[in-house]
């Protein structure tokens, strides 16, 4: 018996070594939804430097395009690691793997007196690829099974009900199944709940009254949280204030009513509203843009008695055959050892059956859980995530029972985890044994620098700060292939504080209207990957569609790519890389101002207004560039990326309401920009039309939008090749800056060189 304690921790230990070793070999960003929760975590981190009160505000506060608690659980761990985003994400996937391993190990416990069995049936779970992946990669299903594993324990634990500690921890875990999962958390603690109570209530040690009652409390806050989706009077107050008043109320009750159902509601409801108060609106406009996404991708076909066959048995492949034919085997000896077995008195066998009954309980309830799930998935889509918590438990309650009453199923069940072992461990060797059949994938720790964080660097050699690039990659739908990730490739430029970012519009195909799209969402950046093979998953996406167009275009060239105009062709990893500018969309004459910073210009003033920079100048939108109010004298132009002698300027005036703001300018030029700005020289001009050319010129008032043209005077001694050219308004010399009666700022939304 000695020996069973050893070998239980050991079968407990190598799957921790095993994640542990995965980390530590691994150099790469997180990827897709992973990468979303770690850019949510290191904004929150960031404002951590701001003060403590800062930090947890944020934490509140700031959320992703998934608007759940995951990202904020790796928080303390990019603090510890100064910000290391995948120190800190393999930090948290590791402590969430230990604290599964632990809480497994204690529910299986509950249901087996041997150690050994407990330890092999959590090991065998453990090691499950379907399970032990959630804990390589960064993604919130494994803290959802921990969170889920935990609760059910406590549930256990409370009696059920009888214990106020384990229903508070019940509650709690609950609480934090909902924050990353709500709808499946839902469904979960509905079903186990369910099983558990009602033989409580046929033994009379639960009331319905009396539970109506506590469940009655704590459902007018929640009811608050639920309505505060559609209803947009209810306040985030309006909810914190409810859920105060029903813990209130409970605690008040408590000696009337059962205090461990009110200290498990109390906490379930009050963790929940305190999340989610405020982003119900959040929530369910992600859930609308996923389930459009998963429609119009068609992640799973659905339409026939065929496709739904064909889907599920697809995921029961990424389950893995060979570990649900072993349940399935375990499932059937069980029932057949429970009707015919007849050895042992019968003190033996009701004493084990004491033990087992929790077992059969969760065995029932996680049964009928991944049923639900099933049905779900058949009617409206999904993948294997909705349906590991029902997976993970119903493997774990049928291996307990099972190894408990027959030594060739604890056999069986130390055979299974000897192959996981074997396959996970080749893996990290670098070898990989049956990885991709029938389950036994995991994914192999990315040895070599991340291609994110390169991309990252060779796109700050071209883009400026402010801008977004467009990432558009056909080898986002065959992983093997990829050199970046646009959500990692926006995550690493994060973390490198590059000050400008990443993204891409996955529901826009049309060629024109994306790139109009792109542009008028500040995406002035186009980044194209070479790879040009068409994965099958990709067939419906639109994301892709537009890839391979824009792949098709830049192979016709001329004409074909008019409105995107490349400025640097270099490699990553074997493949090259197509950087864009994405142009506006220009007058029908083709003009196409050299000021432009698509053009290589760069604009620059002595001084600029917030909300109103000087990259706004020559940015080719109607977004205009603004001085300061006061006295000071203001210069505002264009650097050329040559010195070039300018004949023509063009202001785009603005003049909201009717209201002009710009009225005396001088035209400068200068050489170069100098240690303390352009060594600004004035050139006499005049407006077009006019007659003589002057130093001071009066822009009349003239509509919003509309351009003013302004004439050099080429016979004026400083008029040559100048690299900079521009405007200025002395101010403190008695220029007016504007029409307006109050104020006197200088505001234009274009300066164009011609």
């Amino acid at each position: 018996m000695r020996a069973r304690h050893p070998i239980a921790i050991t079968l407990l230990v190598i799957p921790i070594v095993f994640v542990l070793l995965w980390h530590l070999c691994n150099r790469e960003l997180p990827n897709d939804d992973g990468a979303d929760y770690a850019m949510t975590a290191l904004q929150i981190a960031r404002q951590f430097n701001q003060g403590p009160l800062a930090g947890i505000v944020a934490v509140v506060n700031t959320r992703g395009w998934r608007p759940t608690a995951f990202g904020a659980f790796s928080v303390p761990f990019l603090l510890l690691t100064n910000g290391d985003v995948v120190a800190a994400c393999a930090a948290t996937l590791l402590a969430i793997y230990l604290a599964l391993t632990f809480y497994l190990y204690r529910l299986a416990r509950l249901f087996s007196a041997d150690p050994l069995v407990a330890a092999a049936t959590s090991a065998a779970v453990l090691s499950m690829p379907v399970v032990i992946s959630y804990s390589l990669v960064f993604f919130s299903e494994s803290a959802w099974l921990l969170f889920s594993v935990a609760c059910i324990y406590h549930l256990i634990r409370s009696g059920p009900f009888r214990s106020p500690v384990h229903a508070l921890a019940a509650g709690f875990y609950g609480a934090l199944m909902g924050t990353l999962r709500p709808v499946e958390s839902f469904m979960i603690l509905t079903v186990f709940l369910a099983f558990l109570v009602v033989p409580e209530f046929r033994s009379k040690r639960l009331t319905l009254r009396s539970s109506s009652i506590v469940v009655g409390i704590f459902s007018v806050p929640a009811s608050l949280l639920v309505g505060s989706g559609w209803v947009a009077g209810i306040t985030r107050l309006d909810i914190w204030v409810a859920a105060i008043v029903a813990v209130t109320l409970g605690v008040l009750l408590m000696r009337r009513f059962n205090s461990s159902l009110v200290v498990f509601f109390g906490a379930l409801t009050s963790v929940s509203c305190f999340w989610w108060s405020g982003f119900m609106p959040v929530l369910l406009a992600w859930a609308h843009e996923a389930t459009a996404y998963n429609r119009t991708v068609r992640v799973t076909e659905m339409s026939s008695a065929y496709q739904i066959a064909q889907t599920l048995l697809r995921q029961t492949q990424d389950y893995g055959q060979v570990q649900l034919g072993v349940v399935i085997c375990l499932g059937i000896l069980l029932f057949a050892t429970a009707i015919t077995r007849r050895e042992g008195s019968k003190e033996d066998t009701a004493a084990r059956e004491g033990i087992t009954a929790p077992a059969w309980l969760l065995l029932y309830a996680s049964a009928t859980m991944l049923l639900l799930f099933v049905a779900t998935y058949s009617i409206g889509g999904s993948d294997r995530r909705r349906s590991l918590v029902a997976l993970a438990l119903l493997a774990l309650s049928v291996t307990v029972i099972a190894a408990t009453r027959s030594r060739l199923a604890l056999a069986a069940v130390v055979c299974l985890i000897a192959v996981q072992f074997t396959v996970i461990g080749s893996v990290l060797a670098g070898v990989p044994v049956w990885a991709a059949a029938n389950g036994f994938g995991i994914p192999s720790p990315h040895r070599a620098p991340d291609g994110n964080i390169e991309a990252a660097r060779a796109l700050a050699k071209y883009v400026p700060q402010g801008n977004n690039v467009a990432v558009y990659t056909l080898a986002l739908f065959s992983p093997a292939d990829r050199i970046y990730e646009p959500n990692a490739l926006k995550l690493a430029l994060l973390q490198g504080e590059y000050g400008f970012g990443s993204g891409y519009y996955w529901d826009s195909e049309p060629y024109d209207e994306t790139l109009a799209r792109l542009y008028q969402g500040n995406f002035k950046y186009l980044l194209l990957d070479s790879f040009s093979a068409v994965s099958p998953s990709a067939n419906h996406n639109p994301y892709a569609h537009l890839a391979v167009e824009l792949l098709r275009r830049v192979r016709a060239g001329g004409t074909e790519n008019p409105k995107l105009r490349m400025i640097a062709q270099f490699h990553l990893g074997a493949r090259d890389q197509m950087l864009f500018r994405i142009m506006p969309n220009l007058p029908a004459d083709g003009y196409d101002s050299l000021a432009a910073e698509w053009n290589g210009s760069k604009a620059v003033a002595t001084e600029q207004q917030k909300g109103f920079p000087i990259s706004n100048l020559n940015d080719g939108t109607e977004s205009a560039w603004g001085s300061l109010e006061g006295k000071s004298d203001v210069y505002a132009g264009v650097v050329l990326p040559t010195p070039t002698a300018i004949r023509t300027l063009r202001l785009r005036l603005m003049t909201p309401n009717g209201r002009a703001h710009l009225r005396n300018i001088r035209i400068v030029t200068a050489d170069r920009e100098g240690p303390n700005g352009p060594e600004w020289q004035f050139v006499r001009a005049r407006l077009k039309g006019s007659k003589d050319f002057a130093t001071v010129l009066t822009i009349p008032p003239s509509p919003d939008n509309s351009v003013v043209v302004i004439e050099i005077d080429q016979k004026d001694p400083q008029w040559h090749s100048r690299l900079i050219w521009g405007f200025a308004c002395l101010r403190s010399q008695g220029d007016t800056p504007n029409y307006l009666a109050e104020g006197s700022g200088v505001y234009v939304r274009e300066l164009e060189v011609e």
